[in-house]
């Protein structure tokens, strides 16, 4: 018995209907697969905008990442793979997850948000390693800065190297704000304190070797003020003109400004020196009146004029030598 035109036509839309529901199966599964493994490449400076106006970029040294998860939750995270970033300023990645450091400027004042799941050992918050609750707070897995005004470098590994600079530093410093450099060799620091107007430097640069200890720090004046140097050991620049063991630098907007120093650290490992020379100072003050009262009761009047005035003028050095700043 034959089949007619229709009853062919009829048999190749029964076997259509069954096969569309099996392509179509076959179409979500394939997409789903391919969406599990689909990447984003950043290749070019890319700003990722905030819901208040602020931005999150990426220095172009980074460039290309790739990234398997990339986009801006609900709670106004960027999700970045496994690290969830917000702002209220906009920031400019420099190290994103380089060696366990991460690395950013900001543009101003503001809150940052970052959450990779890892409390912190170091926090740097405008080239300071901040504490704990001072700067920076940690919880469920977010560490939040609200001090940072121009960078910011936070390590979370147990044990790290010194943090790595960025290519450029901008810092700001209202009046009467200090900025120290603590070195744990010499278990001492060395600062500097706005006495007057705002230190504000651009395009800066540091040099610190905690081991010497040494460093030097290099900027380009943005605004005109008077820095105290705590300098027992080092020299100031400006533009070119040095100036030994100077404590005070007035600088104006448009210098280029070279501060270095280091610490004598063998008087501090061997001999507390200036408190030795105070005791020897006493020591002499105290036996030398005696020394020469005997000895003019005995009639010997050189050893009264010569090395018993002589010692107490050096006894009397010394005690200055320790008192002086």
């Amino acid at each position: 018995m034959g089949i007619g035109a229709d009853g062919g036509a009829t048999h190749r839309t029964v076997a259509m209907r069954k096969t569309l529901p099996l392509l179509t199966v076959s179409l979500l599964l394939i997409g789903l697969v391919g969406s599990a493994f689909a990447t984003t490449i950043i290749d070019k400076p890319t700003f990722f905008a905030s819901s208040n106006g602020s931005y999150i970029t990426f220095s172009p040294s980074l460039l290309p990442l790739t990234f398997s998860t990339l986009y801006r939750g609900s709670d106004g995270y960027w999700n970045f793979n496994s690290t969830k970033i917000k702002t209220t300023v906009s920031m400019v990645i420099t190290v994103f997850c380089g060696g366990n450091w991460t690395n950013y400027t900001v543009s101003g004042a503001g809150t940052q948000n970052i959450y990779n799941g890892i409390k912190p050992t170091q926090v740097w918050i405008n080239g300071v390693n901040m504490m704990e609750n001072t700067g920076w707070t940690y919880s469920a897995g977010i560490v939040t800065v609200g001090l940072a005004t121009s960078t910011v470098s936070i390590g979370f590994a147990t044990t790290l190297p010194v943090a790595p600079i960025t290519d450029e530093i901008n810092f700001y410093f209202l009046d009467e704000q200090t900025l120290a450099f603590y070195s744990h060799v010499y278990t001492g620091t060395f600062t500097i304190h706005v006495d007057s107007g705002t230190w504000y430097g651009k395009n800066g640069t540091i040099a610190y070797n905690d081991t010497s200890p040494s460093g030097s720090l290099t900027f380009i004046a943005n605004q005109t003020c008077t820095l105290q140097l705590d300098l027992i050991n080092g020299w100031v620049s400006i533009n070119g003109s040095t100036f030994e063991t100077s404590r005070t630098a007035t600088i104006v907007s448009g210098d280029t400004v070279t501060i270095a120093w280091f610490f004598n650290i063998s008087a501090n490992l061997w001999i507390p020196i200036r408190p030795a020379m105070g005791i020897a100072g006493f020591a002499i003050m105290v036996i030398m009146p005696l020394f020469i009262i005997k000895k003019a009761r005995e009639h010997e009047w050189m050893w009264v004029l010569m090395p018993g005035f002589v010692s107490l003028v050096l006894g009397y050095c010394l005690i200055v030598g320790w008192l002086w700043p």
